[in-house]
């Protein structure tokens, strides 16, 4: 967690906060990592004060840090994945996508965090399972939604996927990106 936070100080990004705890469930010990930020930061087009990202600001973000160049990389690659799908569910371009829950704090530092551990821990090829998408509905700044999201369907279109075996939302758009 010290490389993490050591790495992630690298963009110029605040109003978070990294906690991991160890925890036991049904006997398994496991550790807790949650990424904490003030207020919501579910991001909607810029109402309510809410902190408001476009695609480019996220690149530039990124891209100005002083991060390794693959970390830089592979994260400004799951954004282009993230933005692409947005910008189709949205019916606009690229340019122009506001990243709604994916612009939030929370995100930015999902993304580039699992980026700087897949480097930390040499991390090059991904095998995944069919990935269990949930089923019923999700709530959040769009109104309630069935899940899958529009985004998280348009990203693991050519993916082996399972729905409805367990209600909530299993996959979101931004753990679709990184995986796919």
């Amino acid at each position: 967690i010290d490389h993490l936070e050591q790495e992630l100080s690298k963009l110029d990004l605040d109003g978070y906060k990294l906690v991991a705890e160890e925890i036991e469930r049904q006997g398994i010990q496991g550790i807790n990592f949650r990424v904490l930020t003030g207020k919501s930061e579910h991001v909607s087009h810029g109402h309510h004060g809410d902190i408001h990202r476009g695609y480019q600001e996220i690149c530039t973000l990124i891209g100005k840090s002083d991060l390794g160049a693959g970390i830089k990389a592979r994260a400004l690659s799951i954004f282009q994945r993230l933005g692409e799908a947005e910008a189709k569910v949205h019916g606009c371009s690229l340019e122009s996508v506001h990243f709604h829950e994916v612009g939030a704090i929370d995100s930015i530092v999902d993304i580039v965090g699992a980026c700087v551990g897949f480097e930390y821990l040499g991390v090059e090829h991904f095998y995944s399972g069919p990935l269990n998408l949930g089923g019923g509905t999700v709530t959040f700044s769009h109104g309630t939604w069935p899940v899958p999201a529009p985004a998280t369907a348009e990203l693991v279109t050519s993916f082996p996927t399972l729905v409805g075996t367990i209600q909530g939302e299993l996959t979101t758009p931004t753990g679709a990106a990184v995986v796919t």
